[in-house]
């Protein structure tokens, strides 16, 4: 194989490397989660997630992204959990986020929040 060859496929796969650890390292340690318009009433505030915390504890993005493949980018929630859908945003955050949550205490573990103005203060 000639140099020049081998040079463009050691930047590939090092230029891919980093993509992949910027997706996997890179994550933001707290999000916001707020989708203003998507409800009929507007009383609470979006909630703050730690996210990096709960992507290292977890290491599985599936659990929460679950159509995500890896090498694709990740798309956020209410682009496919939108108000007219049959599993709206609110429905996927209140049944993944709390549910886990609730099944976290059910055994005893150390867990999150899971009644309303712990994660949505009032307006």
């Amino acid at each position: 194989m000639d140099k020049k060859l081998v040079s463009i496929v050691a930047a590939i796969i090092f230029f891919g490397s980093l993509l992949v650890l910027q997706g996997v390292l890179g994550q933001p340690d707290c999000i916001t989660i707020d989708n203003p318009g998507l409800y009929e009433t507007d009383k609470y505030q979006g909630t703050k997630f730690a996210h990096k915390k709960h992507a290292d504890g977890l290491q599985d993005c599936q659990k929460c992204h679950h159509t995500w493949k890896e090498g694709e980018k990740v798309k956020k929630c209410t682009e496919c959990h939108i108000k007219e859908s049959k599993v709206t945003a609110k429905k996927a955050f209140h049944a993944s986020c709390r549910g886990c949550h609730r099944a976290m205490k059910k055994e005893g573990k150390a867990t999150g929040p899971t009644p309303c103005t712990k994660c949505h203060p009032k307006k």
